[in-house]
């Protein structure tokens, strides 16, 4: 049984207060002035008595409708409410309910309950029925006879909200209709006594459109290279701009071209800004059933894709998958685990942040506030998902709220919606995160009818630099969707970040390898991202959000890293950044520096942003991976030689020093200063002498 309790109080609000001169018709039922159908025959008995319309059907098995042609627009914004009680009828499952947006009987919209607890939500053409809602259990539906329920029909927007007594039970993108009647319909032997009917015209909300200090760009075509005569949907940029993954709606079967599925394509951006000629992405991330991309990683060399795989790469029903780039290629995807898991819709669509720790799902969910919500999962301990949580009626609507994307600030989040105030169907819409739980977020602001049409717009996706988008639009004369892309003005980008790319080496080899590379803000240690280096090149990339401080490290068994670190705090505009990485295998005579390593200025006094390196040596010796270090420390040629080397040992001691306070054997550590005397570069530029200026430590035992 389904129950939606927490909906009760929160959209009850929603539709009872409205001002009384938007209640445009006001039917109480003391006169007939409405002229509704009246009087009696050998099947019905109808009449209005003591304010209520009192309709008595007298033959088993019979259906009946009775019907007013209220003044009010339906392509606007409306309510229709009425209160309902079935007075006899020994028969349960015989319905009762309002019908709206009727042509006749046999075309119409039917909103119906049953005395045994049922809803349903169905359309009838030329008198075949199409369950929207199958007859559900709900504990918000009163039983039994005499039991007043109150049933609404709420528009918003483009999307139309089904309420028994309060409670949400349903909702749906609004649709054509098949006349502008509204009245009421039963079932069976039974009478049902309506106590009024009264519908609300909304005052038009006004678009609240992202205002802009220089317009957005024209919408631009992609091109033949990437759009095709099918339907191209679902563009995914990687953070790089340079690679664009797209799904295809094309026949698998030759012989039947009718029949279409979604596959993954991608296009490699070209040198002259132009998109090469698409690629079908071959197996095993292309199978027999949809397939399509939701999240690429910074470094290109992590999927996130959508439904779920056989160890074999077949159709293994729904889900969400991830997958990496071997040697060979993309591995088959795995399942992620996500707790709680449910959606009761045929569509979903995710997103992966460029941190791997947020996944945003739009999903319909029994807690949810109407058809597609988006909801926010984190990535726990254990590699799981943790339970999606709504993520809150600012950015959630009655309509559907779908096809989320993060951008790599990890605050500003572009969505589509037919729920938020538009130029009709989906349209696309911004709004920053205002706290770290991910359910507090700014108003919607709709990016305008440069972006947005009177169809259906979505799938916004931007690059880490942040200046163009690409988006879906449904294009009516050519019945296909195609991908466009268009500039975008300063206030419709993400903040600031910092792209960091380059290599990740063997130290002692000098050879790329694969690894996993880590970023932290500092002086917290608080890890905020993973990502991964190519197998075959060592390539990696991270994106940083700017206003923190870094570091960033490559983790691989039987190697210890090199950390480095980044300033980014007073970054202004996008910046690309290029550090290579090294690990040092763990072997005796290596030399560690370490890098991630801060003192106040002539001073051998540890600062905090010093303590999460410092944190990871001693896990290392509490491990017994290594068994004895020796601390070095090292200074350029500028200044006094005993000042320098009296600081050298100075800060070697204070090392030591911190290492054995927090649990480390004392008789596995020693200290030693060697001042100017061990430079590793020339000390005649800046450059030079702070690379002279350093920490390490030489694993003497294994």
């Amino acid at each position: 049984m389904k129950t939606c309790l927490l909906f009760v109080l929160l959209t009850f609000v929603v539709y009872a207060q409205h001002p009384e001169d938007n209640l445009v018709f006001n039917e109480q039922f003391e006169n007939n002035s409405n002229k509704w159908l009246t009087g009696s025959n050998e099947t019905r008995s109808v009449e209005l008595t003591n304010g209520k319309y009192v309709m008595k059907l007298l033959v088993a098995g019979r259906i009946q409708g009775f019907w007013n042609t209220p003044s009010f627009n339906m392509n606007q914004e409306y309510i229709i409410e009425t209160e309902l009680r079935k007075t006899s009828g020994d028969d349960a499952t015989d319905a009762f309910g309002i019908l709206y947006g009727i042509k006749d009987l046999n075309n119409c919209y039917r909103f119906a309950v049953r005395t045994d607890g049922k809803v349903a939500v169905y359309s009838v053409t030329d008198g075949t029925t199409d369950y929207k809602l199958p007859w559900t259990d709900y504990s918000c539906v009163r039983k039994g006879l005499t039991e007043v329920n109150k049933l609404t029909i709420e528009r918003r927007n483009s999307a139309v909200a089904f309420r028994v007594n309060g409670t949400l039970v349903y909702s749906m993108d609004e649709t054509d209709y098949f006349g502008t009647m509204v009245g009421y319909y039963l079932e069976g032997n039974s009478t049902v006594e309506a106590d009024y009917l009264k519908i609300y015209q909304r005052n038009f909300d006004a678009v609240n459109v992202l205002q802009t200090s220089v317009p957005f760009g024209e919408r631009v075509n992609i091109g033949e290279f990437v759009n095709s005569e099918y339907s191209d949907i679902n563009p995914v940029i990687s953070p790089d701009g340079n690679t664009l993954y797209f799904g295809k709606y094309e026949p698998l079967d030759t012989n039947n071209t009718s029949k279409t599925t979604e596959q993954i394509w991608y296009s490699q951006l070209q040198t002259d800004g132009t998109w090469a000629k698409a690629q079908k992405a071959l197996p095993p991330l292309n199978h027999s059933s949809h397939c399509f991309v939701i999240s690429v990683s910074p470094d290109n060399n992590t999927l996130l894709v959508a439904n779920a795989y056989t160890q074999n790469g077949l159709p293994n029903g729904p889900g969400v998958s991830i997958t990496n780039k071997t040697t060979t290629g993309w591995e088959v995807p795995k399942k992620i685990t996500i707790e709680n898991e449910e959606n009761k819709s045929k569509y979903v669509n995710y997103f992966l942040t460029n941190n791997r720790k947020v996944l945003i799902s739009s999903v319909e969910r029994s807690e949810g506030f109407g058809a597609l919500d988006l909801y926010v999962s984190f990535l726990k301990n254990d590699n799981t998902w943790s339970v999606p949580k709504n993520m809150g009626n600012t950015i959630n609507t009655i309509g559907d709220d779908s096809a989320p994307f993060v951008a790599a600030d990890d605050r500003t989040m572009y969505f589509s919606s037919s729920g938020h105030p538009g130029y009709g169907g989906n349209d696309i819409y911004m709004s920053r995160r205002l706290d770290d739980s991910w359910t507090k977020w700014s108003t919607p602001v709709n990016l305008g009818d440069r972006v947005n049409t009177s169809g259906f717009d979505s799938y916004f996706t931007i690059p880490a630099t942040g200046d163009k988008a690409y988006i879906v639009s449904w294009q009516s004369k050519e019945r296909r969707s195609d991908i466009f892309t268009i500039s975008l003005p300063p206030e419709a980008r993400p903040e600031p970040v910092i792209l960091v790319s380059g290599k990740v080496y063997d130290a002692k080899t000098k050879l790329p390898i694969q690894a996993t590379i880590k970023y932290e803000t500092l002086p917290l240690g608080k890890e905020v991202g993973v990502a991964s280096s190519a197998p075959q090149t060592g390539d990696y990339k991270i994106v940083l959000p700017a206003k923190s401080f870094y570091g960033f490290r490559a983790e691989r068994n039987d190697y210890i890293p090199v950390s480095d670190n980044i300033d980014v705090t007073k970054v202004l505009s996008y910046k690309e950044i290029k550090r290579d990485l090294y690990l040092v295998p763990i072997e005796q005579g290596s030399v560690i520096r370490i890098n991630n390593l801060f003192f106040d200025f002539a001073k051998s006094t540890l600062r905090p942003e010093s303590f999460p390196d410092l944190n990871r040596i001693v896990e290392l010796l509490k491990s017994k991976i290594v068994t004895e270090i020796q601390i070095e420390g090292h200074t350029d040629n500028v200044g006094n030689e005993v000042a320098n080397q009296k600081l050298s040992e100075s800060r070697a001691k204070a090392v030591l020093d911190y290492l054995t306070s927090h649990g480390v054997d004392a008789k596995s550590i020693s200290s030693k200063g060697y001042g100017k005397t061990k430079p590793i570069t020339t000390n005649d530029s800046d450059e030079g002498r702070q690379q002279n200026r350093r920490v390490e430590f030489v694993i003497l035992k294994k």
